[in-house]
């Protein structure tokens, strides 16, 4: 079975394709004089590949669903300072009669695992944490800690616990449909490379050999990574705008 070829991410092939067709388009004179193979059928070609690529990677259901994860994963993380704060409060107050150090109860290391969104060491944390006050439960219910709250601190782990798996099950519905569909990708990317490698031959002794640049694969990549992380900026502030106004936080009280 052939192995994916390209260089560039797979989520960044249809911005390098389109940026690349820009320029051919352009100066698509100079390639039909170069070879014969520049012909409308390679467009034709390129950008139904273009096309269906950009189809596999970002299938519409796919993107709202993983849109919603992470709208729940960002509420996740309010909650989370919400829930660790209430805990801290009642740990300063029953600290005298703890078994352990209240720095052990771990909420230093849950602010930086939300600080750098590293969703499984947060809820490894948090799992520490709710084992250290059941520990100590009987002192914690003494300055007014219900079983209510620890009850919603359950049910909001395994929300969130439930959400990173589906995350993770979406990117891995993402990286199944490369797999099976890696000839269609290595097609567009030996079409893509063909562009860039001719364009650099028929410009490198033109008077706008200034040209060469935009079939330039480092150059390209500098402009595609511009576009496509702004991109993704927008999307996620979309995200989170549309998710706090649709999906109610479920508050720890």
């Amino acid at each position: 079975m052939d192995e994916l070829k390209i260089r560039c991410k797979v989520e960044e092939l249809p911005f390098l394709a389109r940026f690349i067709r820009n320029a051919y388009v352009r100066d698509q004179a100079e390639f039909a004089a170069f070879s014969s193979v520049f012909n409308s059928e390679f467009l034709t070609r390129y950008d139904f590949l273009t096309a269906l690529i950009d189809g596999l990677i970002s299938p519409k259901s796919l993107i709202g669903e993983r849109k919603m994860i992470s709208v729940r994963l960002q509420l996740h993380y309010v909650t989370t300072r919400t829930l660790i704060n209430k805990f801290e409060e009642y740990t300063n107050l029953v600290k005298g009669s703890l078994t352990m150090n209240p720095a052990d109860f771990g909420f230093s290391l849950i602010r930086k695992s939300i600080d750098t969104r590293n969703d499984e060491a947060i809820i490894k944390h948090l799992k520490t944490l709710v084992k250290n006050v059941d520990s100590n439960i009987e002192a914690f219910r003494k300055v007014g800690l219900t079983n209510s709250f620890r009850v919603e601190t359950n049910d909001f782990i395994n929300s969130f616990e439930s959400d990173i798996l589906d995350q993770v099950g979406k990117l891995r519905e993402r990286k199944e449909l490369v797999l099976e569909n890696r000839k269609q990708f290595n097609d567009l990317w030996n079409l893509i490379t063909r562009v860039i490698d001719s364009g650099k031959i028929i410009f490198k002794s033109k008077k706008d050999k200034h040209k060469i640049k935009d079939y330039t694969y480092s150059e390209l990549m500098k402009n595609v990574r511009m576009v496509y992380y702004k991109q993704e900026e927008n999307l996620m502030f979309e995200t989170k705008s549309s998710g706090f106004t649709r999906i109610n936080q479920h508050h720890l009280r």
